[in-house]
């Protein structure tokens, strides 16, 4: 029997171990931690340590974000499962998949790998792999062999599955680290008070973060958020206002196209999963399926920016020329829920270029020094606080292999995007066939790991050969990776992407069928990883899981998640105008009103809610009786429950921001024609309450371009308003 070892308990671990214990495999597992999951592994020993919170939403759906013979259902927590499952939630499914398919006996947990060398064995080749164990006192690694063991064991093969994203990547700092004003990766931020050094005000400070990907977005957004609800929570503590007035400039070389979870889903007022639009079928030609990867051509460049754009719609809207491209570039995205509506609000600051320093500015803040992309030089001033978005390094998931090894692999360490050269779907590299890789490339989709062990299980029972794909010639990788380090326009944010491609071509190379039985049309519907199975796998599982794909997208057809979509697009600010009747005499009631209304995001302050906004308008009511203007505010609380697709509309407290009932549901009618805009009825009154309102949202992209609410009160006097909400015209 061969053996291998797996280096990682993540998902790429996981599935490798399941994968070449169904192939007859002898399997250890070496994992520096005491539990599987890798980034996903929950609890933590502090709430700071790992890369994610546990609340942190996957950027895909769950039913992108598992394997084909788990179905999320079996989780069996009783618990609603949202459709982007939290990190904690996936680090459950990981735990759970283990107990399915991977036995305890296979792991050997608190074992750091120091060194994985291919040496002479019986005539061949094995590998020697020695890992250290804690015997007491501090974690292995922690000190030069304080409190440990080393172990020694040989091995047929080896599978790197220690993580792309294995170390913060720093490659210069901003702020030195004995600084008054703090700089910290995104990976370590969770609350604002991780940003400052102590627990003062910090009135008239900004927040500085630069990068110009995905990572950038999400922090960006995380803290504006945490601004914003730091201000509107109902929270009679001295420190509500600690950071009011606080900014936060987002520094990028390159415009950003925000995309939220759901995006328009081609019938209109309808909306879907992001992921269940970007990997459906019906987007490649008919017959075989090609994958594609590296630089893009300038056909594809132009797809790919067109439909970014039919996504997400015009960001000249937003006011911030740093998001607004001059040409049909290469899209780069982050996928984020508010990160556009918090530009438009103008919490969160794109500038154009790249931070290239600082100067003192006084005791607690610095000016950060900004290279523009027209060669000039700018200042951000007042900055208290800095986060470095510069994504992550994979040197450390690599920093086992001798010399020997990364010389074979053509390792460049300089080369944070490409730092090895593999081929066959990134698996290995041919001169190291017995060294393997999982998920070690940017953007490891879970499906596409789960392939990629298969393919390597296939290779080394020799059951398959994989010819070399032409875009993984090394020349061409090695060609790829300069482009990189010249940061040609033409290299696409995520190189290796063609998720369908990837997907279809090993299931085909290995003779996978693939499942098209929950759809009426053959090659249509979306990708997951329970389409594509192998004899072995847990058929009952991925036939659930496609069952509940289908009636999700059967769903959204019919109006499912058009609540989120215009929930998420409320937020921001607003111009009103109103037009009030009313039949008493005098028509003190009548008039009109003009100003504005913001839906600030803050943090749900019931339980089971998802998302909550506090409204606030302010503006002049003229009275139609006199002529006379007078001041009007209004204060209510805005809710979104994901399990009941529900928005609700709260009464609140006007002197603290706290939720005192329910005045209404808002309802969405049945999806309707293409010429009606999507609208909604209250629903859930109280018996006390004689009322009708109805709603009209108009859809642009994932925006709103307009909004009207009519409000009627039944009884012995007429009166009714009806209110419309329209974008300040401040684009550029």
């Amino acid at each position: 029997m061969k053996s291998v070892c797996i280096i990682g308990a993540g998902p790429g671990g996981l599935v490798a171990a399941k994968t070449f214990l169904q192939n007859g495999f002898r399997v250890t597992v070496y994992e520096k931690d005491d539990k599987v999951g890798g980034i996903w592994a929950f609890p933590k020993q502090s709430e700071s340590d790992g890369y994610l919170s546990p609340r942190t939403p996957t950027n895909l759906s769950k039913f992108t974000v598992g394997f084909s013979d788990l179905s999320w259902q079996s989780l069996g927590t009783g618990d609603h499962v949202p459709m982007f499952p939290a990190a904690a939630q996936v680090g459950q499914y990981l735990e759970l998949y283990r107990d399915r398919y991977v036995p305890s006996s296979t792991f050997k947990f608190r074992h750091r790998v120091i060194s994985a060398d291919r040496v002479e064995q019986d005539g061949g080749h094995q590998w020697k792999v020695v890992a250290e164990t804690k015997v007491g006192g501090p974690e292995p690694g922690d000190s030069a062999g304080a409190n440990t063991k080393q172990e020694t064991a040989y091995f047929d093969y080896v599978i790197n599955a220690a993580g792309f994203f294995s170390k913060p990547s720093i490659p210069s700092r901003l702020i030195p680290p004995s600084k008054t004003v703090k700089e910290v990766h995104t990976s370590q931020f969770r609350e604002l008070d991780d940003l400052f050094t102590d627990q003062s005000f910090h009135t008239g400070k900004h927040i500085l973060v630069y990068g110009g990907g995905n990572s950038a977005g999400e922090v960006a957004s995380n803290i504006a958020f945490q601004l914003s609800s730091s201000q509107y929570s109902p929270n009679p503590s001295t420190h509500r206002n600690r950071f009011e007035g606080m900014k936060v400039y987002h520094v990028t070389p390159r415009p950003l196209y925000a995309i939220p979870p759901y995006i328009p889903g081609g019938i209109l007022n309808t909306f879907k999963p992001l992921d269940l639009s970007f990997y459906d079928l019906k987007w490649r030609q008919p017959g075989p399926i090609v994958s594609s990867s590296g630089p893009l051509d300038p056909e594809a460049t132009a797809t790919r920016y067109y439909a970014v754009y039919g996504m997400v719609g015009e960001q000249k809207d937003l006011g911030a020329e740093a998001l607004v491209t001059k040409e049909k570039t290469t899209p780069y995205a982050t996928l984020s829920e508010s990160y556009a509506e918090f530009v438009r609000s103008g919490l969160i600051i794109p500038v154009a270029g790249r931070v290239s320093g600082y100067k003192e500015q006084d005791a607690s803040t610095v000016s950060a020094i900004v290279a523009t992309n027209d060669g000039a030089e700018a200042l951000i001033p007042k900055i208290g606080a800095s986060v470095i978005a510069n994504g992550y390094t994979p040197t450390a998931a690599l920093s086992f292999l001798s010399p020997e090894i990364k010389e074979a692999l053509e390792y460049d360490e300089t080369s944070a995007r490409l730092p090895i050269l593999l081929q066959n779907y990134q698996t290995l590299n041919p001169a190291v066939p017995d060294l393997g890789f999982i998920g070690f490339y940017e953007g490891p989709y879970w499906g596409v790991m789960e392939m990629q062990a298969r393919l390597l299980a296939a290779r080394w029972s020799e059951r398959v050969e994989i010819p070399i794909h032409p875009d993984e010639s090394l020349e061409r990788l090695r060609s790829l990776r300069q482009a990189m380090r010249d940061r040609r326009p033409d290299i696409p944010q995520y190189w290796f992407s063609d998720y369908i491609g990837y997907l279809s071509e090993i299931s085909s190379s290995l003779g996978l069928t693939r499942n098209d039985s929950p759809f009426p049309d053959a090659g249509t519907g979306p990708i997951s990883p329970a389409r594509y199975l192998a004899s072995t796998d847990a058929h009952e599982e991925a036939i659930a899981t496609m069952q509940d794909l289908k009636t999700t997208i059967d769903a959204c057809v019919n109006g499912k998640f058009r609540a989120r979509a215009a929930f998420r697009a409320l937020q921001g600010l607003w111009d009103i105008e109103r037009r009030v009747h009313s039949s008493l005499t005098p028509p003190t009631l009548s008039g009109s009103f003009e100003g504005t209304a913001t839906f600030h995001p803050r943090a749900p302050t019931m339980e089971g809610v998802d998302l909550e906004y506090l409204y606030i308008e302010d503006g002049d009511l003229t009275s139609a009786a006199d002529g006379q203007v007078s001041p009007e505010s209004r204060r209510s609380v805005y809710r979104y429950v994901e399990k009941t697709d529900r928005i609700s509309v709260w009464a609140v407290n006007p002197s603290d921001g706290v939720a005192l009932f329910r005045a209404h549901e808002i309802e969405f009618s049945p999806v309707g024609c293409e010429e009606e805009p999507c609208t909604a009825r209250a629903t859930g009154l109280r018996v006390e309450d004689d009322y009708r309102t109805g709603y009209w949202f108009e859809f642009g992209a994932v925006g709103l371009r307009e909004v009207d609410v009519a409000h009627e009160v039944r009884g012995a006097e007429e009166f009714y308003e009806v209110t419309t909400f329209t974008r300040p015209r401040e684009g550029i």
